[in-house]
């Protein structure tokens, strides 16, 4: 099941978005005049794109943005719309404006293999979610803060919950509207079935400040082992090994419970502001390491 996540961007370079943005919807309109005047197909439309556009995007921006001009089946398009066309032409509408509404989209299609998308990445910081933009240059980006509302209509799951169980590959489209960057995420939601229930025993979990408490327990309720799995530097290290190790233990978690045939309990943080609780959830709470470990574990979970 497709699901698109909506949101906004803010706070960074939004002339080096608009610019960038220009360029790739150029590139659309490049490869569509060789598509519908020269008659290209296949690798040989990026082929003519690249020596234009290579300076300006990198090679998948270019291929999203074949890949755009292949889905317009007209023969006769007006890029930006008929009606601004025609507003552009009676002197109704300034020619920046039209400029603007023709150049106002961004698209980067998803890579599981590079986990993610590899040009426009959504990244879960602890200040919060920001959206990186891959300029051509290598290791250059574009940093946005990224403001994803709550949840859905029906209420089956949280955006944010989706978007951080699902982000092994989703597409990202982003669109200029009155001057406000507005932000579309793809995920594509697999329909998950149990393998291991509860009724053969579970695998417990307790998050601490210094690693993981796992028992395992029988399906009579009676504990069989129980350990510690240690990691010291959860707290102090940087953003990239402290994810590292995220991963390491969650993959530890799920592999114990698939060799077991047991199904995984953690716990159920609710993480509402302004609420006092016990000293451990007001200490998780305030440290978003502990959520990125109950998620990491259950997003691993169904995969498997």
């Amino acid at each position: 099941m497709k699901v698109i996540i909506p949101g906004t961007i803010h706070q960074g370079n939004s002339i080096a978005l608009k610019r960038l943005m220009r360029d790739w919807s150029s590139c659309v309109r490049y490869a569509y005049q060789r598509i519908h005047r020269e008659g290209l197909t296949g690798n040989a439309i990026k082929v003519a794109c690249k020596p234009v556009y290579m300076t300006k995007l990198n090679q998948r921006y270019i291929a999203d943005a074949v890949m755009k001009a292949q889905a317009i089946k007209k023969d006769h398009v007006i890029f930006g719309g008929k009606k601004r066309w025609r507003d552009l032409l009676a002197g109704l509408l300034p020619k920046k404006e039209w400029q603007e509404a023709r150049d106002s989209e961004l698209y980067s299609r998803g890579d599981r293999t590079k986990k993610g998308n590899p040009n426009i990445r959504v990244l879960n910081t602890p200040e919060g979610y920001k959206l990186r933009i891959g300029l051509p240059g290598p290791r250059e980006f574009l940093m946005f803060d990224l403001y994803i509302p709550e949840g859905r209509k029906n209420n089956k799951k949280d955006y944010k919950e989706l978007l951080d169980l699902y982000r092994d590959c989703y597409d990202v489209r982003i669109k200029n509207k009155a001057g406000k960057f507005h932000v579309s995420i793809g995920i594509e939601i697999p329909d998950v079935k149990p393998i291991y229930l509860c009724s053969n025993g579970v695998i417990g979990i307790d998050t601490n400040p210094n690693g993981l408490a796992v028992v395992e327990i029988g399906k009579d309720g009676n504990l069989i082992k129980h350990e510690f799995l240690e990691c010291t530097r959860l707290q102090f290290a940087q953003h990239d090994k402290r994810k590292h190790d995220i991963e390491v233990l969650a993959l530890q978690v799920v592999n114990r419970a698939i060799l077991s045939n047991k199904g995984i309990v953690v716990e159920d943080l609710k993480f509402n502001d302004g609420k006092k609780g016990s000293r451990k959830f007001n200490r998780m709470r305030h440290n978003f390491i502990y959520s990125q470990l109950l998620l990491d574990i259950e997003r691993r979970a169904k995969e498997n």
